[in-house]
């Protein structure tokens, strides 16, 4: 019995040690089937880390930049100035001299801010990786952008040229979009009218017709001859306060 005992025991143990063998040639052969990544492959890995973190500064700089043309066109009526009056806190377009109708078109103003825009978000992006450590060799092609304006947004398709080259291999996107729950339409129709009406005497607009606006109107002299309009849309929010749309009428012969 006592020898049974043991051969038993012997026996067990030797299946236990199988075990253990059999687990170890397992585990070996599962570290020896994952293959780690060699230097070239961890570079890679960090070359993609690096595109995206640059993607996701160009995205939030077309978003802060588009926030800032925007407010800049409404500040000052449009961009790129022909009849600008100087104000206490900036420059104001003339839109209407003594009846003569200078207003640009609604795409003219996307034109000039889609330029600007251009202008904003190749310098935000640039400051943004004179911030980061360059561990990659990065490019920055050409920013290209055009805005649209629909009848709740404003819109922008970008294309902004990102590439991060680590040995000898291009990582690269460049296709971009934003908009902002604007209706600038809405605000720039109501210029027109308004530019209009002032045509034939900018001291004599009905109140009641300033009140039947989409949008609120507040009309202030600036001069003896020059008039400021302002044109709230609460409807239309940049960063929580409504948007505001300037621009200014000049009349300098006797009403009529």
């Amino acid at each position: 019995m006592v020898r049974k005992a043991k051969k038993k025991s012997l026996e067990q143990g030797q299946v236990t040690i199988y075990i253990i063998i059999t687990v170890i040639a397992v585990v070996a052969l599962i570290a020896f089937t994952i293959k780690m990544p060699n230097k070239a492959e961890f570079a890679q890995l960090e070359a993609e880390d690096y595109l995206s973190d640059a993607k996701a500064d160009a995205k939030a700089c077309l978003d802060d930049m588009l926030v800032n043309v925007l407010r800049d066109v409404g500040d000052s009526g449009r961009l790129e100035f022909k009849h600008p009056i100087q104000l206490f806190d900036g420059m104001v377009e003339t839109f209407s001299i003594d009846g003569e109708n200078l207003m640009p078109s609604s795409e003219e103003l996307a034109q000039e801010a889609s330029r600007q825009l251009d202008e904003e978000v190749t310098e935000c992006i640039a400051q943004e990786w004179a911030e980061r450590p360059q561990r990659f060799k990065t490019g920055l092609g050409t920013v290209k952008t055009k805005i649209t304006f629909s009848e709740t947004h404003a819109v922008v398709a970008a294309k902004i040229p990102l590439e991060v080259t680590e040995f000898g291999k291009s990582y690269t996107s460049e296709d971009f979009s934003s908009n902002i729950p604007l209706r600038f339409l809405t605000t720039y129709r109501t210029a027109e009218t308004l530019a209009g009406l002032a045509q034939e005497d900018p001291t004599k607009i009905d109140p009641e017709l300033l009140l039947s606006q989409p949008v609120h109107v507040t009309i202030k002299t600036i001069s003896p001859t020059s008039y400021l309009y302002e044109l709230s849309d609460e409807k239309s929010l940049i960063d929580g306060a409504p948007y505001l749309y300037r621009f200014a009428v000049s009349y300098t012969g006797e009403p009529r």
